[in-house]
């Protein structure tokens, strides 16, 4: 069973359209079963004389190594040829070359470029893409508002981190007019999408909710789930969707407390993520996600060296100052504070501050979770007048965020009542 699923899945950016040249049908059903090798001579002479699938499909070849040496220059070739005929594939896939500086020189503005070219034709990939563009200021302005707009294109058609940014966005008025509902909306929904981090921000949050505005979110979620439940289907080879399924599989699983479960559903999504390559976010994202689990059951030592991988990949993929980076660092600090290291852990936490509060603001939610945590970890120590200040900023943080009678601020005031 697993093995015809592999198969398949080889062919995720791989593309079949209609077309009168049986020869591309032969490659097709060549790609299908795994012989790279009559694909690749039933396609060179199709994408030569200029066919785009047949040139996408080169390009996917020679960026994994299918058929052919890996070379990362020689797919960017390829996808230009079909991205500048109009291939949204292709045009996504060249993107994330720039992006990367994988095979041509790391140049953001390119990589807007072409995940605009993808995003203006309607794929979700690509307006997800640029929407990231606009909210870290890469290769374009930053601008919150506009990422707010392509945010939501590409949360219409299922995109769970797209979700995730968009009830962060409304929570704080961060592009976007505040609303608390319409952030409970879309927490409720990249959760049910399978975004972990979405699972505790839902939760907590609704703490601070009124009855009436919980079941008004829940209204606008349902009205969404009618609205886009068959608009978007699932591709049978989509190497994609099934890593989103593992990963949505494990952090059920992981609500539920069935860490088994759980560790087998997200191993299974490190597998399949590390298709995706050595340095993809999806990869570091699944791997952060297992060691999640393993420190959830103290299982520090199986923990560490996920973590540690996870941050190297979000580092070299998204640089040293993205957000996500901000959050492994989080979660090393707090594995470190678990087992009492607590030297180790202050610098890790320490750098995520730093970075949150340089990406997002000095008010973000998030900055007010990694002051909490250093506070916590002088805390434990006895280092009371270094704690202090830092429990009171990330008060006045989720107090202003959150509300005065969320449970995060009482359990901030129940720390500095203890101090």
């Amino acid at each position: 069973m697993f093995r015809r699923i592999a198969i398949g899945l080889v062919l995720a950016l791989l593309v079949a359209l209609p077309t009168t040249a049986q020869d591309f049908e032969t490659g097709w059903a060549a790609a299908k079963s795994g012989d790279f090798a009559t694909a690749l001579r039933e396609w060179r002479p199709l994408a030569e004389r200029g066919n785009a699938a047949a040139q996408n499909n080169l390009g996917f070849m020679f960026e994994n190594g299918k058929g052919v040496p890996q070379d990362n220059a020689e797919a960017a070739k390829w996808y230009r040829k079909a991205a500048e005929q109009g291939y949204v594939r292709a045009q996504i896939s060249l993107g994330r070359l720039y992006r990367l500086g994988q095979g041509v020189p790391q140049d953001n503005a390119e990589a807007a470029k072409w995940y605009r070219k993808a995003a203006e034709q309607g794929h979700k990939s690509g307006q997800n893409d640029l929407a990231l563009m606009y909210y870290r200021g890469l290769g374009v302005p930053k601008d919150h508002a506009e990422a707010a707009k392509w945010f939501g294109r590409a949360a219409d058609q299922g995109i769970a981190s797209a979700m995730y940014y968009l009830a962060d966005m409304y929570g704080i008025g961060d592009g976007v007019p505040q609303d608390h509902v319409t952030s409970m909306k879309w927490w409720i929904l990249a959760a049910e999408h399978g975004d972990k981090r979405a699972l505790q921000f839902r939760d907590f949050i609704a703490g601070a909710m009124t009855p009436a505005e919980k079941s008004k979110a829940e209204k606008l979620a349902q009205e969404w789930r009618a609205k886009h439940k068959k608009k978007w289907p699932v591709h049978a080879f989509a190497q994609r969707d099934l890593w989103e399924t593992y990963i949505a599989a494990g952090t059920k699983a992981y609500q539920q407390g069935k860490y088994p479960e759980a560790v087998k559903q997200i191993r299974a999504a490190v597998k399949e993520a590390e298709r995706f390559g050595p340095e993809d976010p999806r990869l570091a994202t699944s791997l952060n996600n297992l060691a999640e689990l393993y420190r959830a059951q103290a299982k520090y030592a199986d923990a560490e060296p996920l973590y540690k991988r996870s941050l190297v990949i979000r580092e070299k993929a998204l640089g040293p100052e993205h957000p996500d980076v901000a959050a492994s660092l989080n979660n090393l600090g707090e594995l470190y504070r678990a087992q009492g290291r607590y030297a180790e852990a202050e610098p890790f936490y320490k750098r995520s501050l730093a970075i949150w509060e340089k990406a997002l603001g000095p008010e973000h939610p998030h900055v007010a979770t990694s002051l909490n945590n250093l506070a916590e970890l002088y805390h434990t120590q006895g280092k009371y007048a270094e704690a202090e200040p830092l429990y009171k900023r990330a008060l006045a943080i989720w107090e202003k965020a959150l509300g005065p009678e969320h449970p995060r601020v009482a359990t901030v005031l129940n720390n500095l009542a203890e101090l």
